[in-house]
């Protein structure tokens, strides 16, 4: 749900989607079989997507229990417990996911180590302090990195739920506070069976999923039933704590001040959900384009994020540049005032024919093979919407209209939290802020936000 292009990738699909006009508003839906379902004692799923044209498979599991679990004052914990469970895998917003794949032909060893890894890993001291020192030393260097002292200043100010965020896990403090014994309870507390989503891709057998599901069964009775288990965060309930006033991190050896600006959406009622869902990448687009027309940057490319369910900008949209720290205040005022003329006026009929263009010639473009396939219907269906939204999809989008992204958009797009994070040398910034502009950025040192 992500988006984060530079201008010429803008000018390369708008030159390619007005060649195919008469093409993209009726592409249909790609063709692939719903995915059968085989339900577990325990309460988990396992989808599968039977491809028999070549002779692999692949396997996924989805165990929710990521970023929202970490203990309060020290975050870090869920990402040392995902890099304990497979060195390849990742949390991100209450998800953990690792995936294997080999030779159908190979299907009993692959699924037994991917279960080991994940019902029974190695939470020892050692591995333990390994892995959070590894952690430490990836974020000495964010002292020295200007996007991402922006991004942890951003995420941590604009919200009042800063576990969520990954800025926040990056807390150097709180990250060597964690020890074996907050690893082991997020583990035995977030490994719920009900909570596991498995998935097959591929070539495989009846007798293949059997022996899948006997080996889930015998590895959660080994384990046992937890005592407790850690709630998991509501998507789209966010609430903002943002200052109208920018933000100044000193960073004196820049000859270039790195700009990062978030407008934070209103919280968005839950049944409002699937139609947001469906219409928000409409929605990323449109600030977009009408900011590629009005923004002029000296030598920086722009680059936006937009998403308003899950992930680490939920609830957000967010514009990044690199700039002169000449042109700094002029730039935070060129995109707010092109945001408010958005808000007010709403989208014209002409930049929602254009995203709907791009929207429909882009969308199977990540559909192409059953992974891809595989991995969206799981996005949906563990977000609570169901993997039909990949068809849903075809029908909704050329149905909309401006009216009706504005209708839907307003209650969330109130524009009331508007912030601004700049990284640079504070001295070149101030020379070229006006004095009667808006008040000097408050200045925060980047060992505060780590």
């Amino acid at each position: 749900m992500k988006k984060n292009r530079p201008f010429n990738y803008f000018l390369l699909m708008g030159t390619f989607l007005l060649l195919n006009t008469s093409v993209t508003l009726s592409v249909a839906s790609p063709v692939f079989p719903e995915p059968a379902v085989e339900k577990l004692p325990s309460g988990g799923k396992i989808f599968l997507f039977k491809d028999q044209r070549y002779p692999v498979f692949e396997i996924r599991v989805h165990l929710d229990g990521g970023h929202r679990l970490d203990n309060p004052g020290k975050t870090g914990t869920a990402k040392i417990l995902s890099q304990l469970i497979d060195q390849e895998a990742d949390c991100d917003d209450d998800a953990i996911s690792l995936s294997s794949k080999g030779l159908s032909s190979n299907f009993r060893p692959v699924v037994t180590a991917i279960i080991t890894k994940l019902f029974f890993p190695d939470l020892s001291n050692n591995q333990v302090n390994a892995h959070r020192n590894q952690l430490l030393e990836s974020l000495g260097g964010l002292r020295e990195a200007p996007e991402s002292l922006a991004s942890i200043a951003l995420h941590q100010n604009i919200t009042s739920d800063p576990w969520l965020f990954r800025g926040s896990e990056l807390r150097t403090k709180e990250t060597k506070k964690v020890v074996a014994a907050d690893v082991q309870k997020l583990f035995t507390e977030s490994l719920v069976p009900e909570r596991l989503t498995f998935s097959l891709i591929g070539s495989f057998s009846t007798a293949d999923v059997d022996f899948l599901k006997n080996e889930i069964k015998t590895a959660t009775a080994k384990l046992g039933k937890p005592k407790k288990t850690r709630k998991i965060g509501k998507p789209g309930l966010i609430k903002s704590t943002a200052s109208k006033q920018p933000i100044l991190i000193p960073l004196k050896e820049l000859n270039h001040a790195h700009l990062k600006m978030g407008l934070l959406f209103d919280p968005i009622p839950k049944d409002e959900i699937t139609p947001i869902l469906v219409g928000h990448a409409i929605l990323g687009e449109l600030p977009d384009a009408r900011l590629q027309k009005s923004l002029v940057i000296e030598g920086g490319a722009l680059s936006m994020t937009s998403a308003l369910f899950i992930g680490p900008d939920v609830n957000s949209w967010i514009i990044s540049t690199d700039i002169s720290p000449a042109k700094v205040f002029e730039t935070i005022q060129q995109v707010e005032k092109t945001v408010k003329s958005w808000l007010a006026q709403g989208p014209t009929n002409e930049e929602v024919e254009s995203a709907k263009k791009y929207l429909l010639g882009a969308y199977p473009v990540g559909l192409a093979n059953f992974p891809s396939y595989a991995s969206r219907w799981l996005f949906w269906e563990q977000s609570g919407i169901g993997g039909n939204m990949t068809s849903l999809y075809w029908q909704k989008i050329p149905a909309t209209t401006s009216a009706s992204i504005f209708s839907l958009y307003k209650k969330a797009l109130k524009g009331k939290n508007f912030l601004s994070v700049i990284v640079g040398n504070p001295t070149a910034i101030k020379k070229a802020w006006p004095k009667n502009g808006k008040p000097f950025p408050k200045q925060v040192g980047p060992k505060a936000l780590l």
